[in-house]
């Protein structure tokens, strides 16, 4: 499957256009689209790079660490999806246990973040 963790997301141009016009090497995003772009492309790291391992933290009672509950916000409400901060947990936490099936679950998301982010910053060049 493919995968924007190994380079061949199905809009994987498009993020990384956006990451490199968008995403400060350190800090927020400037714009929402950005913001976007960074929080999807920190869980699609910590997924796929460390298991989702630093997405739950021990001392919440393995809720979402802080840090990724509030990436995960921006997403929802970036979104309008009310279900995606749960859904972006759930994966996480099934990360590393069958990869395959961790990628048809994540790569959709992070197809629509992108999408949808791209469209925005099409907006805005016009």
């Amino acid at each position: 499957m493919k995968s924007y963790f190994d380079g061949t997301g199905k809009f994987q141009s498009d993020y990384d256009r956006l990451w490199d016009k968008l995403v400060p090497s350190k800090g927020d995003a400037v714009t929402q689209h950005g913001e976007a772009i960074r929080a999807i492309g920190r869980f699609c790291y910590d997924i796929y790079n460390n298991g989702g391992g630093n997405i739950h933290a021990q001392d919440s009672g393995w809720g979402m660490d802080e840090y990724y509950g509030k990436l995960a916000s921006h997403l929802e409400n970036f979104m309008s999806d009310e279900r995606l901060y749960n859904r972006l947990s759930s994966i996480a936490r099934a990360a590393g246990q069958d990869w395959e099936h961790t990628a048809e679950l994540f790569e959709p998301i992070m197809d629509s973040v992108v999408a949808k982010a791209t469209e925005i910053d099409l907006r805005q060049e016009s």
